[in-house]
């Protein structure tokens, strides 16, 4: 009889496992860009993993992580050129803090995928909104006229998109 009970209890917890663990087709993927607020980056960020059709939606919800993290890296190497190609104190300055705001940044999104794994959707989207806060910190600094190229402009811009994306496609969660 104990033998029974325990074949049933696996066989229950298999059966959960599975239907909370659906893989991804594009349906799936379709489904949460179309209810993110940029659709179109939301589909480039799934498109940068090659695993994504083997993902479930939390794979997805932290492929879009992992997307702001990776575009965050390269805006902050891009700060860094600039620190380091000029001579006014104050474009270097303007440069570090944004590289503090962006370090921030990644440290939410990392917080982020750690809730994830937790399964904690609620903090994972609150933590993932937290880069999009310290991005905004950046922009304030930058508004005023920052002397940089149109392909960093875009960069950042593509920055914002990420990290609005990424929170509302964790929200989708729960």
């Amino acid at each position: 009889m104990l033998r029974f009970s325990v074949i049933l209890s696996l066989s229950s917890f298999l059966i959960a496992t599975k239907c909370l663990h659906v893989t991804a087709d594009q349906a799936l993927i379709d489904g949460i860009c179309r209810k993110s607020p940029q659709p179109a980056f939301c589909q480039l960020c799934m498109r940068e993993d090659p695993n994504r059709l083997s993902m479930d939606a939390i794979g997805l919800a932290r492929q879009s992580t992992d997307c702001s993290i990776s575009k965050s890296v390269k805006v902050s190497v891009d700060f860094d050129f600039i620190s380091n190609s000029t001579v006014d104190n104050l474009i270097k300055d303007v440069c570090l803090r944004c590289q503090f705001f962006l370090g921030n940044a990644m440290k939410s999104l990392q917080a982020a995928q750690r809730h994830l794994d937790g399964r904690r959707f609620k903090d994972a989207a609150n933590a993932a909104a937290g880069a999009g806060d310290n991005r905004q910190k950046c922009a304030d600094l930058i508004s005023g006229g920052f002397p940089v190229d149109n392909v960093f402009n875009i960069d950042f811009e593509i920055l914002k998109e990420y990290y609005v994306n990424a929170p509302a496609i964790i929200s989708q969660l729960g």
